[in-house]
């Protein structure tokens, strides 16, 4: 049986123990908050491919946005943008439209988990704007309403990979004529 000296030794040792314990407890409150605060959001991913027939005879862009995230969120537009090379980097460019999704004029709801997909064709890379200049497009991205610019991954070598298929297509279409 312990003596009342080695019981009070050891309440004394505890009570200095105690508030190292409850520091540690509470820091690991704080680190599972953070990481529910982080997965307690809309997290949008959007990738693009490109698609050719068997034949090749028909190519498009097919860009597919999920929702990763737990929370709902309202995608209104996408943009197609000709940036301007300088040396080995990208500046954003000055010439970019966006255009709303066909028959969603408020915007596409995605929930947890739910996909949206829309395809590109050739002839809907380039867009002539109110000045007479003609916008070749280069990059794509996709915004919600909040103004939030979402990128998309890959579009700059399927945007690549599909003008090239075009100007391939283009001297088969003049010699046709």
């Amino acid at each position: 049986m312990p003596s009342f000296a080695d019981t009070l030794t050891f309440l004394t040792s505890f009570k200095d123990v105690v508030p190292w314990i409850a520091i540690l407890l509470s820091i690991a409150a704080f680190w599972i908050s953070i990481l529910n605060y982080r997965r307690d959001r809309a997290i949008l991913q959007a990738t693009s491919t490109y698609v050719e027939d068997w034949e090749g005879f028909n190519a498009c862009l097919r860009v597919d946005i999920v929702n990763k995230g737990r929370r709902p969120i309202i995608i209104s537009t996408w943009v197609g943008a000709a940036t301007e090379r300088k040396f080995f980097r990208r500046t954003a460019g000055s010439n970019w439209v966006g255009h709303c999704f066909v028959n969603h004029k408020e915007g596409i709801t995605l929930t947890e988990r739910q996909t949206h997909s829309f395809q590109l064709e050739p002839s809907e890379l380039d867009f002539e704007l109110q000045n007479g200049v003609e916008v070749i497009y280069d990059d794509m991205w996709i915004t919600d309403t909040l103004n939030h610019k979402h990128k998309i991954k890959g579009i700059r070598e399927d945007l690549a990979s599909l003008k090239k298929w075009a100007a391939k297509q283009s001297p088969q279409v003049q010699a046709s004529k």
